[in-house]
Formats: structure tokens, C-alpha cells, sequence
């Protein structure tokens, strides 16, 4: 009787053995994650650690940081200090004359819908205005406003408050 059963059991056996995985082997160039049972393949960064590359990483992530200006509470007034980040931003525009950029506002949440929507149109207007000064064409800038569906931060702290106040250069 377990004779009859032998060729039963073996293609069990086979199916369930050929069913499991071998885990691969990483080479030098591949990198694995493991999640339970499972390993993957993920994307390895290539990096190029040349300094001149980590100069152009380093100002990517100052050039990010810096497509926000921020406004103080109930006002649409550009700070001094965003006068440098817009002429370098007016500088890229007139170079790149086939380039448009968005210029979003933004409101905390303090105020009605209308009213914040309104200071936020009114604070990118002004954004556009200064780099219509520095003599970017009008064509390039797209003024957009939120009113209280797009913020930053959502502690609905003075500092959360405050990040929330903006306008978002969008390339």
C-alpha cells in the first residue's frame, strides 16, 4: 500500500521543493531588502562622491529649501530676507526665458476660506510683481492661491502658523 503511495509523495515533495526560493546572492552592485520570508532586489543608488558632485547635491537641497517664501501673519509684504533668494530665482528665469514657474500662496489656518484665499492670491501677486521688477516676462509666472487645504504643518502652532504664511515657487 505505501508503495502505491511512493509516486504520490515524491511529486509532492518535488512540487513543494521547487515552489521554495533560493535566496539570491548580492553582488557589489545589487542591494537586498528582507521583509518576513521575502527578499527583494531594491535600487542602489548609484553615487559619485566627487566633491563637485557633493557641492551639486548640497545646493540642490539649499536650492529646495529655498522656493519658499514666507510672510508674516495678515500680510502680504516680502521679508528682506527673501530679496536674495528671488533674484537668483528672476537670474534662473531670465536665463531660461522658455521656463514658467507657479507661484502658489498659501495662508495658515486662522480666517474665513475667502479671506485666506484672498491674502494668499494677494502674497504670490507680490512675489510676481518683484520678479516682474528684476524683468522676468509676466508670461513665465502662473500665480495660484490655497486657502486652507495645503499646509506644511498642521500643529496649528505659532511656528506651524508660520511655515503655513508662504508662497511656493513650483518649477
Amino acid at each position: 500500500m505505501i508503495y502505491q503511495k511512493l509516486p504520490l509523495i515524491i511529486s509532492l515533495t518535488l512540487l513543494v521543493s521547487s515552489c521554495s526560493s533560493v535566496e539570491p546572492t548580492p553582488n557589489k552592485n545589487e542591494i537586498f531588502e528582507k521583509k518576513g520570508n521575502i527578499l527583494s532586489l531594491i535600487d542602489k543608488p548609484t553615487l559619485d562622491l566627487t566633491l563637485e558632485n557633493k557641492k551639486k547635491q548640497e545646493n540642490l537641497k539649499d536650492n529646495r529649501r529655498e522656493m519658499l517664501v514666507f510672510f508674516s501673519y495678515d500680510k502680504d509684504i516680502i521679508k528682506k530676507n527673501a530679496y536674495k533668494m528671488l533674484d537668483a530665482h528672476a537670474d534662473y528665469l531670465l536665463k531660461h526665458k522658455n521656463l514658467s514657474v507657479v507661484l502658489e500662496g498659501n495662508a495658515d489656518e486662522k480666517g474665513s476660506y475667502k479671506y485666506n484665499y484672498n491674502l494668499s492670491l494677494a502674497r504670490a501677486n507680490k512675489v510676481k510683481e518683484y520678479l516682474i521688477k528684476k524683468k522676468v516676462k509676466k508670461e513665465q509666472l502662473i500665480v495660484k492661491a490655497q486657502s486652507k487645504n495645503k499646509y506644511l504643518d498642521y500643529t496649528q502652532t505659532p511656528k506651524g502658523d508660520s511655515i503655513n504664511r508662504r508662497v511656493e515657487i513650483i518649477y
